[in-house]
């Protein structure tokens, strides 16, 4: 299983530094990360480099930033209670929308995506939103 994990975060690891990643603000001020710039604002293209290896003997909780990738739609009830839920905790994650880029959609497929949202946390798939089970994920990271 854990072999199945590691393959899966560097094909996602991979996949993410090979194509832009775009960062702007709302009308409010809160900033968004997201794999296709709004039309509505000016937003800035950025590097992401891939996070470091975990180094033997250190636990979760020690390992460091987080990473996270959020596969979405944006008529997706659950992904917008999940962006409330990382901008009201100052969490800052990559959004992915598998219905207007191709190159998500076959990213999010290849990870077993049925349904929105789909997270990617420090190479760790899971699906679906719930605030407390995010909550109890994100913990374990130390956060």
């Amino acid at each position: 299983m854990r072999i199945i994990l590691l393959v899966i975060a560097l094909v996602a690891s991979a996949l993410a530094i090979a194509q832009p990643v775009y960062k702007w603000a709302d009308a409010q001020g809160v900033v968004h990360y997201g794999d296709e710039p709004p039309d509505d604002a000016k937003a800035e293209e950025i590097l992401i480099e891939a996070a470091p290896a975990r180094e033997a003997g250190r636990t979760s909780a020690q390992a460091g930033p987080l990473d996270i990738v959020m596969y979405a739609r944006a008529d997706c009830g659950y992904c917008a209670k999940a962006r409330s839920y990382f901008a009201q905790r100052g969490i800052r994650y990559v959004e992915k929308d598998v219905q207007r880029n191709a190159r998500s959609t076959s990213e999010w497929k290849r990870l077993g995506g049925v349904g929105v949202p789909l997270f990617v946390i420090n190479g760790e798939v899971s699906s679906g939103f719930n605030a407390e089970s995010m909550s109890r994920r994100l913990a374990r990271y130390g956060r």
